[in-house]
């Protein structure tokens, strides 16, 4: 969750840490293997833009996931609006 917060700081893209890691913060107790992020569709597809291929890999085409290769930590994106 840090590593994909700073990739997204570097792009200056708003978001919220959202599902388990938002509950944990906050005190209750939920593992999780995944991270949910908020944010909006453009920014997604800046950040893939950005990152796919360096460090972090897209689900398949077109999803709105991704994972990082590094720590191997599927991302789910939650898009505001949808």
């Amino acid at each position: 969750m840090r590593r994909l917060a700073k990739a997204f700081w570097d792009l200056k893209i708003s978001f919220a840490i959202a599902g388990a890691m938002a509950a944990n913060a906050h005190g209750h107790r939920r593992t999780s293997a995944d991270v949910n992020v908020l944010m909006r569709r453009e920014d997604l597809n800046r950040f893939k833009d950005c990152w796919i291929g360096r460090g972090w890999l897209d689900l398949f085409e077109g999803s709105k996931g991704f994972k990082d290769t590094l720590n191997g930590v599927k991302v789910d994106v939650l898009i505001v609006g949808d």
